[in-house]
């Protein structure tokens, strides 16, 4: 088996898993309306306000995320999605919402990135709250393959883009 027809392979369990779901009208507005806020990483940002920005001791913690989603977002954007040239999904008439459709190309996955990156590095600054973080980015991940804005091999090389990304910010700061 070639690693192409692996890859292929794991995007289309994944779309099978995910067209269970899909025109169901809870499904596709949850998945929607996670995909929607975490669009330009407003999830992350808004949260680190909320749960960072309040505590002086916290405040260096909530300066880095912001710094590092936005070399995040340069970087998986404007860097990797034009070296990798990947096209997404095809549309699905079955969505009974209507998901943006960027126009990036599909590889990595800039919301599981950033939304790995964000729930890690929260998580870091409130332990208590990691549950949290982490669902809420497998959420995230999850909307972009139910959306069908991204292939699942997409979405795992984002979630592994925002560990890496956490694990080199954790080790400099």
């Amino acid at each position: 088996m070639t690693l192409s027809t692996a890859l292929s392979s794991i995007d289309d369990a994944g779309d099978k898993l995910f067209a269970k779901l899909r025109g169901k009208p809870l499904y596709d507005q949850v998945f929607y309306w996670v995909s929607f806020v975490a669009e330009f990483s407003i999830l992350w940002q808004v949260t680190a306000l909320l749960i960072l920005a309040p505590f002086p001791e916290l405040q260096g913690q909530w300066l880095r995320l912001l710094i590092v989603l936005l070399i995040e977002s340069v970087l998986v954007n404007q860097v990797v999605k034009r070296l990798t040239n990947r096209s997404r999904p095809e549309p699905t008439s079955e969505l009974t919402t209507n998901p943006r459709r960027p126009k990036t190309t599909s590889l990595p996955s800039g919301h599981a990135s950033s939304a790995t990156l964000g729930a890690i590095l929260l998580s870091v600054a409130r332990p208590g709250l990691a549950p949290i973080f982490i669902i809420l980015a497998i959420l995230v991940g999850a909307s972009r393959i139910h959306n069908r804005v991204h292939h699942t091999t997409d979405v795992i090389a984002g979630v592994a883009t925002g560990i890496f990304l956490a694990v080199v910010t954790l080790l400099v700061s």
